[in-house]
């Protein structure tokens, strides 16, 4: 009769470990960009974790791969891990450099270079006071919020207050005075 030595019996809670350590790794590196560094190290230390459970548990994982069932189902995994793996790619790269494209036919909402290098050597803080109405027909309102957040977009110096003066007349009547 042969026995199991004790270090098979946890390969498995191994291999576990190391799969949370992947999918927590992962978690952190789309949502948390401050712990960059931490997801990297706990991403590694899943790779470690998984590796190290294949070698330790070798003939499971062996039979588990070239068995019937095994050989059917590793195409499609390895299919669909390579998809995810292609999908987290383009996030990550896309959270890093994020670029805007305005496909407009006029180029409505790109801003132009003078006014670029104008915001670029603002040197004091400007604060904005918009007086919009929610219900402006003509959509004025929406397009001038959407300019003004592109111009905060290139400088830290200005600031955007929306005023409704419908809700707040006592505050449009005073700074208008």
């Amino acid at each position: 009769m042969r026995t199991t030595p004790p270090i098979y019996k946890y390969a498995g809670m191994i291999a576990g470990f190391g799969l949370a350590s992947l999918l927590i790794g992962f978690i952190l590196l789309l949502a948390v960009e401050s712990l960059r560094l931490a997801s990297w190290i706990i991403l590694a230390l899943g790779i470690l974790l998984l590796i190290t459970a294949a070698i330790i548990d070798f003939r499971s994982v062996r039979g588990a791969v070239t068995g019937r069932r095994g050989r059917f189902s590793t195409g499609s995994t390895v299919m669909v891990f390579v998809f995810i793996g292609i999908i987290v790619l383009v996030n990550a790269i896309s959270f890093q450099y994020n670029r805007r494209y305005d496909i407009t036919e006029l180029a409505q909402f790109t801003i132009t270079s003078q006014t670029k290098e104008v915001l670029a050597e603002m040197s004091v803080p400007v604060e904005a006071k918009c007086f919009f109405t929610p219900s402006d027909p003509s959509g004025l309102s929406t397009y001038a919020q959407t300019l003004l957040e592109e111009y905060q977009n290139h400088t830290d110096l200005l600031t955007v207050t929306v005023i409704d003066p419908d809700e707040q007349p006592e505050t449009a009547r005073g700074t208008a005075g």
